[in-house]
Protein backbone atom coordinates (compact mmCIF):
# COMPACT_ATOMS: atom_id res chain seq x y z
CA UNK A 1 0.00 0.00 0.00
CA UNK A 2 1.46 3.49 -0.98
CA UNK A 3 1.56 6.62 1.07
CA UNK A 4 -1.73 7.74 -1.13
CA UNK A 5 -3.90 4.62 -0.71
CA UNK A 6 -3.88 5.36 3.39
CA UNK A 7 -3.28 8.37 5.42
CA UNK A 8 -3.78 11.63 4.86
CA UNK A 9 -0.60 13.55 3.98
CA UNK A 10 0.96 16.34 5.80
CA UNK A 11 4.02 18.39 5.02
CA UNK A 12 6.35 16.86 8.12
CA UNK A 13 5.92 13.16 6.44
CA UNK A 14 6.28 14.28 3.10
CA UNK A 15 9.82 15.91 4.45
CA UNK A 16 10.81 12.88 6.33
CA UNK A 17 9.85 10.84 2.99
CA UNK A 18 11.55 12.77 0.86
CA UNK A 19 14.81 12.82 3.16
CA UNK A 20 14.82 9.20 3.44
CA UNK A 21 14.66 8.93 -0.55
CA UNK A 22 17.15 11.42 -1.12
CA UNK A 23 19.46 9.66 1.38
CA UNK A 24 19.12 6.31 -0.53
CA UNK A 25 20.04 7.95 -3.56
CA UNK A 26 22.66 9.99 -2.14
CA UNK A 27 23.77 6.73 0.00
CA UNK A 28 24.05 9.08 2.85
CA UNK A 29 22.62 8.85 5.89
CA UNK A 30 19.26 10.87 6.66
CA UNK A 31 20.84 13.25 9.66
CA UNK A 32 22.66 14.89 6.79
CA UNK A 33 20.09 15.82 4.28
CA UNK A 34 18.94 19.50 5.27
CA UNK A 35 15.62 19.94 3.85
CA UNK A 36 15.97 23.58 3.24
CA UNK A 37 19.57 22.96 1.38
CA UNK A 38 18.72 23.03 -2.43
CA UNK A 39 19.24 19.62 -4.26
CA UNK A 40 22.76 20.83 -5.98
CA UNK A 41 23.97 21.76 -3.03
CA UNK A 42 22.83 18.25 -1.20
CA UNK A 43 24.60 16.48 -4.82
CA UNK A 44 21.48 15.85 -6.32
CA UNK A 45 22.00 15.67 -9.81
CA UNK A 46 19.65 15.55 -12.52
CA UNK A 47 19.28 11.90 -13.40
CA UNK A 48 18.69 11.11 -9.40
CA UNK A 49 16.22 13.75 -9.89
CA UNK A 50 14.46 11.99 -12.34
CA UNK A 51 14.71 9.08 -9.92
CA UNK A 52 13.14 11.06 -7.77
CA UNK A 53 10.35 12.32 -9.25
CA UNK A 54 9.12 8.52 -10.00
CA UNK A 55 9.69 7.55 -6.76
CA UNK A 56 7.19 10.33 -5.86
CA UNK A 57 4.66 9.18 -8.61
CA UNK A 58 4.89 5.56 -7.48
CA UNK A 59 4.76 6.25 -3.54
CA UNK A 60 1.68 9.30 -3.70
CA UNK A 61 0.29 8.69 -7.81
CA UNK A 62 1.40 12.78 -7.79
CA UNK A 63 2.88 13.66 -10.53
CA UNK A 64 5.83 16.63 -10.78
CA UNK A 65 7.69 17.90 -13.66
CA UNK A 66 11.49 18.35 -14.02
CA UNK A 67 10.31 21.94 -14.92
CA UNK A 68 8.39 22.26 -11.33
CA UNK A 69 11.41 20.00 -9.49
CA UNK A 70 14.38 22.71 -10.95
CA UNK A 71 11.85 25.86 -9.70
CA UNK A 72 11.17 24.12 -6.27
CA UNK A 73 14.61 22.62 -5.63
CA UNK A 74 14.69 21.34 -2.32
CA UNK A 75 12.62 18.89 -0.11
CA UNK A 76 10.21 21.49 1.63
CA UNK A 77 9.24 22.50 -1.86
CA UNK A 78 8.99 19.57 -3.08
CA UNK A 79 6.80 18.48 0.31
CA UNK A 80 4.17 21.30 -0.58
CA UNK A 81 4.23 20.25 -4.19
CA UNK A 82 3.09 16.92 -3.09
CA UNK A 83 0.50 18.00 -0.52
CA UNK A 84 -0.61 20.12 -3.68
CA UNK A 85 -0.64 17.46 -6.05
CA UNK A 86 -2.25 14.74 -4.02
CA UNK A 87 -5.19 17.46 -2.57
CA UNK A 88 -6.14 17.84 -6.60
CA UNK A 89 -6.07 13.91 -7.33
CA UNK A 90 -8.23 13.78 -4.42
CA UNK A 91 -6.10 11.68 -2.43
Amino acid sequence: MTAYESAPITKELAIQWCKGQISQLLNAPGSTIDEDKDFSELGLDSSLAVSLLIEIEQEYGVEISAEELFDNPNITAVAELIIAGAGKSGK
